[in-house]
């Protein structure tokens, strides 16, 4: 027999596994499936939204159930940034929202936090300024209803980077609106949301909870390393 529980027991499901993995310093890894996609990465501008200069900057994107259950595990963001030569995004503030947080009347926070960027990877041709960055989001959303689509928004700001430069994020001109605090509208930017669609039944986020448990012990093990021997110890 297979129970099947309602939306709001699987969204809660989500949760635990995403408090589970940041508690266990289990962090998602490129290679999700892509969720949305704001276009290619042409490379040529960029607008800036670092703690050093620059606005905080909101962009849309579409999360389309079609053929699915209406739910939505977002894992991650992947973007294009800006910095000086050399340097690089090392942390950034992020939110996800249910409409536009700078247009009128704002819009409700879903879900949130600061990033710490552990992947980062140099794009050729720009002199060490431009960057592939991901970082993980784990939240997941449920748009109500099978085959529905739901547009969310999310806003970056406060980039820091190591050696306490600007910081700007890759315009694109996609199909996502975009916002800068401040400013109004603004051409968007080069991004991908990144996660599965569908989330599983309960029986499921068991197994994917051991299995986060059992990751996070390892790392820990890792992390400890070796154990000297104590001075005097005879080898075996």
């Amino acid at each position: 027999m297979t129970l099947t529980f309602g939306r709001s027991v699987r969204l809660a499901l989500a949760a635990a596994l995403a408090l589970s993995a940041a508690a266990l310093g289990v962090h998602a890894q490129p290679g999700w499936p892509v969720l949305y996609s704001n276009g290619p990465t042409p490379l040529t501008s960029s607008i800036a939204f670092g703690a050093n200069g620059g606005n905080p900057i909101a962009d849309s994107f579409v999360l389309d159930a079609t053929g699915g259950d209406g739910f939505f595990y977002v894992a991650a963001m992947d973007l294009t940034v800006w910095t000086n030569p050399g340097d690089r995004l090392s942390s950034v503030d992020w939110a996800i929202y249910d409409g536009n947080p700078f247009g009128i009347g704002g819009a409700t926070a879903l879900a949130g936090g600061v990033a710490a960027i552990n992947s980062s990877a140099p794009l050729p041709g720009t002199g060490l300024r431009a960057s592939e960055v991901f970082f993980p989001i784990n939240a997941g959303f449920d748009c109500g209803f099978d085959g529905c689509k739901m547009t969310l928004w999310i806003a970056l700001s406060n980039g820091l980077t190591g050696f306490g430069g600007p910081v700007a994020w890759d315009v694109n001109s996609g199909l996502s609106q975009a916002y800068a605090q401040g400013v109004g509208p603004i051409p968007s930017e080069s991004f991908q949301m990144l996660g599965l669609l569908g989330i599983p039944e309960p029986t499921t986020w068991a197994l994917m909870l051991l299995g986060v448990c059992g990751i996070g012990a390892t790392l820990r093990s890792r992390a400890d390393g070796p154990r000297s021997k104590p001075a005097g110890a005879a080898a075996l």
